[in-house]
């Protein structure tokens, strides 16, 4: 549309000049160094234009031979990144449907013209395992970490995912023990890690600070303080020292020793030292508080002073429970 706009006003401009030289030709003299040049000024008008037009594509010309270089990059740019396009899309399409071996190839030969070869290689590394490949798969964590410095913690993090998949649960907790301390996902991981090599103190502090209440759902809060406290009775029972045992107990929060299995644990650990009196009491509420035919059977194998109360406990429980095999 502009360029019609353009060519009618060039026509327009020209039918102007036209009928204004065809009143009068006219004559142009110039005169330089002793030479006159005369001409008409229809042909000097002419001329004028002609050479305007020809200093304008000259110039046109030029600019572009200067600009060339730069074109030819921003041609090859627009290539790579269409190529890089094509590869992702590919890698994205293969993930979904679960073809890894494609995943790695599309995302490892994208991240060359890739603008963040950084989410290549981390993609690749996560297909790298899906395949076993350990080794690749470390390849590219290392080229991800070369590719984006400022993204350290999306690094760290997803290595230490990798890593716990594997169940390289040292080298996880190691990666996580130099990313930040304050990220929830961190700390979530690390949780996972020090649970899993039985590092009951760390997982103990994770459990314990106040700002952590919100890092997991309120149930797998729960069943983490489960496991991490019936570990800590396991570890204090190998002392073979009641008071250690006892003491680890007591420090436990009130709700938490309601729990079936830190209970079972704690009894069974509390009978290698006689005087167990009051573990009859704690299994005794424990029972009437919950049925649960473990803490039946524990309770039948506790040696009380008081064998006779024992007895009258467990038969009154056969009125609502006749058939119960562990309660017989």
């Amino acid at each position: 549309m502009r360029l019609l706009i353009i060519s009618l006003l060039g026509l327009l401009v020209a039918i102007a000049l036209g009928m204004m030289l065809s009143r009068d030709m006219g004559l142009m003299i110039f005169s330089y160094a002793g030479y006159n040049i005369q001409t008409s000024v229809s042909f000097f008008v002419v001329a004028l234009v002609l050479s305007f037009f020809a200093a304008y594509f000259v110039f046109r010309l030029v600019g572009s031979l200067f600009r060339l270089p730069r074109s030819i990059d921003r041609w090859s740019n627009h290539r790579r990144n269409r190529r890089s396009e094509r590869h992702l899309c590919e890698g994205i399409l293969a993930m979904l449907e679960g073809d890894w071996r494609t995943v790695e190839e599309s995302f490892h030969h994208g991240a060359r013209d890739s603008r963040m070869p950084l989410v290549n290689y981390l993609a690749a590394a996560q297909a790298a395992q899906h395949l076993g490949a350990i080794t690749r798969r470390d390849a590219y964590l290392s080229l991800a970490h070369e590719n984006g410095p400022e993204a350290s913690l999306a690094v760290g993090l997803t290595q230490a995912k990798l890593q716990l998949t594997q169940n390289q649960t040292e080298q996880a907790y190691a990666t996580l023990k130099h990313l930040a301390p304050d990220q929830d996902q961190v700390k979530v991981l690390l949780l996972e890690a020090a649970t899993e090599l039985k590092e009951w103190p760390e997982a103990l502090r994770l459990l314990g600070d106040r700002k952590n209440k919100k890092i997991l759902p309120a149930d797998q809060l729960r069943q983490r303080q489960i496991e991490v406290y019936k570990g800590l009775l396991i570890d204090a029972s190998a002392e073979r020292d009641r008071s250690v045992l006892e003491a680890q107990w007591d420090s436990m929060p009130c709700k938490l020793k309601e729990n079936t299995a830190l209970i079972e644990e704690y009894v069974q650990a509390r009978m290698l030292f006689g005087d167990v009196d009051d573990c009859e009491q704690l299994l005794r509420k424990a029972i009437k508080r919950e049925w649960d035919p473990r803490l039946v059977r524990q309770y039948g194998l506790l040696q009380s002073s008081n064998l006779n109360r024992q007895l009258q406990f467990v038969e009154g429980l056969l009125s609502s429970r006749v058939n119960d095999a562990e309660l017989l």
